[in-house]
This record gives C-alpha cells, structure tokens and sequence, in this order.
C-alpha cells in the first residue's frame, strides 16, 4: 500500500509513481490504519488494456492519453454508495433548505431574560461537542459496505445527528430572542446550521462519483465545519460582558468585531470607530449582526446606483455633511439614554415606558428620517428623476412617507418599521396596565384599536430602530470612507471624530 503525503489518500498499490487523486509524487509505503476517523471509502484505479498505463480513478477521460485505446471508467463501488445514500440525502438536503430558509419568529411569547440566557448556555453546550462525534461517527462503518450492520448503525447515528442540528436550529429560529440576548441569539443560530451544513457536505462525499469530487466534498465540508465552530465560539463570547472602558481610539480590531462592516476603516484608520464606542452595549447585545451588515450594505448599494447613473451626484456635499452631522449626533443621544435604561432595567419605575418610547420615537423622527431621505435620494439618481442632491431636490418626507417608500424601494431599510412607538410616544395615548403596555390607535371617526404590549415588545421595536439607524450610519460612512474625493472624505472625518 502507499499513501500520499499530499492529500493523505491511501491507494492499495505499490508500484505508483505519483499520486492518482491528486497528481502528487509524495507517495509513501503505508499500511492500512486499523482506526480512523472520517469517512472510509475507496474508489477503483484504472489502468488501459491497451498498454498498461495506469490511468487514475473514474473521470470524464473516454481514451487513453497514452495509446488512444478507449476506455471503461464506471465505478461499481461508487455507484453501489450512490444507490444506497441518495435517497436519504435528498431528504436530509431538502429539510436543511428549509430550515435555512426558516424566518426567525420575532414576537410572541418570551422567556424570562435569565431562563432565556440559560436556554443559550445548554445549546451551546451541545454543539461543543459536535466538533468531535461527526467525524467518529463516520469512521465507524465501512461505508463500502453498506449492507454491513456496524455500517448501517454508524449511518444511522449521523443521520441522527444532522438532524439533532436541523432539530436544535429550527428551536432556535421559532424562539422569539429576549431583546437584550438577540446577537448571541442569532450567531449562535447561524453557527448550528452551518454545523448541520457541514454535516451534509461530508454525507454527499458518500454519493461522489469519482474521488477528485470525495475529496473537494470533504474539504468544503471541513472549511464549513471550522467555520460553525468559530461561530459558535463568537456566540459563546458575547455572553460575556464587553469592558467598554477598556477600549481607546486606537482598539480596531476591538470596535470591528463589533462592527465588522467597518473592518476595512478600522484596518486603515482604527480612530474612525471611537465614535462608536457610545454604541458597543447596545450594539453587541441587542443587534442581529448579519441583518445590520445587510442593511449597511443596502445604503451602500443604493449610493453606488446613484454614483453608477451620475458620478458627480453630490452637488453640495456640504448638505451631505450637515444632513448626516445632525442625524449622527442624534442617534449618540439616543442610544446613549437606552443604554442608560438598559443599564437600570427597573421597568417597573413610573417613566421607564414613557422613557423608552421617547428614545424610539426621537430616533424615528431623527436619524431614520433624515438617513431614510438621503437613501430615497440616491435611488431617485439612479433612475435619473434628479440628477444632482442639494438643497433644492433633497427630499423632506415625514416619517410614515419615507418608511413607506423603503418598504417598496429598499426593503432591507423598512424592516419590522410600524408607526406604533411614534404614534405612541406623540399622542401619548397609552397605558401601562402591570407588565404590559395597552396602545390605543385612533383612525378617524372609528371605535379606537386598542394594542397590547409586554414590555420586552417594546424594547424589541426600539432594539430593531437602533439596528436600522446604526446600519444606515454605517452604510453611509462606509461609503463616503470608500468613494468621496479625499477633500470631502478628511471633512466628514473631522465632523465624524468630534460629534
């Protein structure tokens, strides 16, 4: 037997000289391990009738390259495996679509925060050891053999355990998140499916038709595997408070992990996130990462469109600026009296709801509105209805317009936006009834609708405002950072260091 040093194939000959898999002459004399981990499965070498060549394993080749003889290449062991582990594949694939595709359930009944957080805890605990069972799992049957019964059992428990993960993902998903735990919450979901991803890629390495294709299954499912457990371990550490007081100016690499949309000013200018700091609690404990990047991301894209259509389409880039300065500043005020109520969390104090809905409304009426404009802006470029942004075509629209617009032109922006925390917090038409907050909604000459909800409803809608006025700041920033004449880009950094 030799084995590759390469890509650590064994091949059942002795006479090689280089590797069939991966073309490698790094071959070994070796013996058959007697344990291992991983899938063991093997595939046929060929070699040409014609002239004796050894041609490798099964592949697209219909004549030897040598002598031109044609050539059989079909894999009996292969299609065996195939016909055998197809059917549960597909099955095991489609339920991880769908579990992939599973919305989050955002209301509805929540638990306790300390019930919540230990309910996290445990399923962290239970993916730790995931890591360590797939691949013994699948180095405890010879998968050549399927009809064998050690085989069939060691088939069975994996099965099992992508569907633990499938199972434990879909708990997750239909859960709705404690306000206050929503980002360990969502990577710590985001790191079970990408276990349970890992663990179908490695099962489709059992249905490859030809070992090239075993191994880049393989390698794919190991790339997906480590990247579930760095997630995992990213969840476990924002269970653990951040000593905020701890970073400066110059912690970067602190503040991007916090805002990995901003990585690449950190890397260049890691000052740039000092603003930030004011945002850290809230934004490391209450955000969906994922989302706000994506919601960064549609600011972006929608100023590139404009750009795209009209390079020079910020006539006044002082309006810009001033636009984004005031937004800015009011977005640090607000999120600095949430973490402040957060802080304290004494929700039964007379004020505390009226406090927590004059932040959500404040933020609302400020930064949403004013960075929700300038993203209406930008689109009205990119279809060419203005051409330029100044003072003279910048648009002015109340909220409930420019929520309404995203919704239709920018989805990602309009999010979960209701009117409810506005409406409630400008009218001041509502109760607290105990642990619940009662909203009357007055339409016209109508009987009142009257609204019913917990107080960690109300933290939630504040929570998903702050996620979207953060991402749009951020979108903007990003962008000016990347694209604006350095000019324009040194003013927005002096007004963006001393807000």
């Amino acid at each position: 037997m030799q084995c590759c040093t390469a890509c650590g194939a064994g091949l059942t000959t002795d006479n090689l000289i280089s590797c069939v898999i991966c073309g490698s002459p790094q071959l070994v004399p070796g013996e058959q391990p007697k344990t291992t981990e991983g899938f063991r499965i093997s595939f046929t070498i060929f070699g040409c009738e014609g002239c004796g060549q050894v041609v490798g394993v099964a592949g697209p080749a219909e004549q030897c390259s040598t002598c031109g003889s044609d050539l059989q290449l079909v894999d009996g062991q292969a299609e065996v495996r195939a016909q055998h582990y197809a059917t549960d594949l597909v099955w095991l694939q489609e339920r991880l679509e769908f579990v992939q595709n599973l919305a989050f359930t955002d209301s509805g009944d929540r638990m306790a925060v300390d019930e919540f957080r230990q309910g996290l805890v445990t399923a962290i605990e239970a993916t730790l050891g995931w890591a360590d069972r797939l691949p013994l799992h699948m180095g405890e049957g010879d998968f050549d053999d399927p009809a064998d019964s050690d085989t069939a059992v060691a088939w069975s428990n994996l099965l099992a355990l992508a569907n633990e993960m499938l199972d434990l993902t879909v708990d997750l998903k239909s859960s709705p998140a404690h306000p206050t735990l929503l980002s360990t919450h969502r990577a710590l979901t985001a790191g079970v499916s990408l276990f349970g991803a890992a663990a179908v890629g490695f099962f489709t390495t059992l249905t490859a038709p030809t070992a090239e294709v075993a191994r880049q299954r393989m390698h794919d499912g190991q790339d997906m595997l480590d990247a579930a457990c760095e997630v995992i371990i990213k969840a476990a550490s924002l269970m653990t408070p951040l000593d905020t007081d701890a970073i400066t100016a110059t912690s970067g690499s602190s503040l991007a992990s916090v805002f990995p949309e901003l990585a690449d000013v950190a890397k260049r200018d890691p000052v740039m996130l000092r603003p930030l700091i004011p945002l850290v609690a809230v934004s490391r404990g209450m955000h969906d990462q994922q989302r706000r990047a994506r919601r960064a991301a549609a600011v972006q894209t929608a100023f590139d469109a404009a750009a795209a259509a009209h390079p020079q389409w910020i006539d006044d880039f002082d309006f810009l600026l001033s636009t984004c300065s005031a937004a800015w500043r009011k977005l640090i005020v607000q999120h600095q009296r949430l973490t402040q109520l957060l802080d304290t969390d004494d929700r039964l104090r007379p004020g505390w709801v009226d406090d927590l809905l004059d932040v959500g409304a404040k933020m609302v009426e400020g930064p949403y509105r004013a960075y929700g404009n300038a993203v209406l802006d930008a689109l009205k470029v990119a279809r060419s209805t203005i051409t330029v942004l100044d003072t003279t075509t910048a648009g002015r629209a109340p909220f409930g317009k420019v929520s309404k617009d995203l919704a239709v032109e920018c989805p990602e922006l309009a999010e979960n936006i209701r009117p409810i925390i506005r409406n409630a917090s400008a009218h001041y038409d509502y109760e607290v009834q105990g642990e619940v907050v009662q909203i009357r909604h007055i339409y016209g000459g109508k009987p009142p609708i009257v609204e019913t909800h917990t107080f960690d409803d109300l933290l939630a809608t504040v929570s998903n405002l702050s996620e979207h006025t953060i991402a749009m700041a951020i979108g903007v920033t990003g962008w000016v950072w990347s694209h604006s004449p350095v000019p324009d880009r040194e003013r927005f950094r002096r007004d963006w260091l001393t807000a």
